[in-house]
C-alpha cells in the first residue's frame, strides 16, 4: 500500500512531522504542498494518503486552511 504525504510548514515544524511520518510508514512519500499548488490540482496514485499543517493553539493558521488556499475535495484526484 503506498501512502502520499502532504505538507505545508512555514517554520519546519511541520516538515519534522511529516519525516518521522515517513520513517514509520512503509512505501511512504512527502510531497510539499506548495509544489502542488502551482498545479492547481491535487493528483495521487497512491492508496492512502494524509495531510499535515500547522496549527496555533486550537486553530489552524490561515495558511494552513486549504480552502484558503483554494483547494477544494473536487481539487484532490485519485489516479491510479
Amino acid at each position: 500500500m503506498s501512502i502520499g504525504i502532504y505538507y505545508f510548514s512555514g517554520t519546519g515544524n511541520s516538515l519534522f512531522i511529516a519525516k518521522e511520518l515517513k520513517k514509520r510508514l512503509p512505501d511512504c512519500s512527502l510531497v510539499p504542498v506548495v509544489h502542488v499548488l502551482r498545479n492547481g490540482r491535487i493528483e495521487t496514485a497512491a492508496d492512502v494518503f494524509g495531510i499535515v499543517f500547522p496549527i496555533k493553539g486550537t486553530k489552524t493558521e490561515k495558511t494552513g486552511r486549504y480552502h484558503h488556499m483554494g483547494i477544494t475535495a473536487e481539487d484532490i484526484a485519485h489516479q491510479k
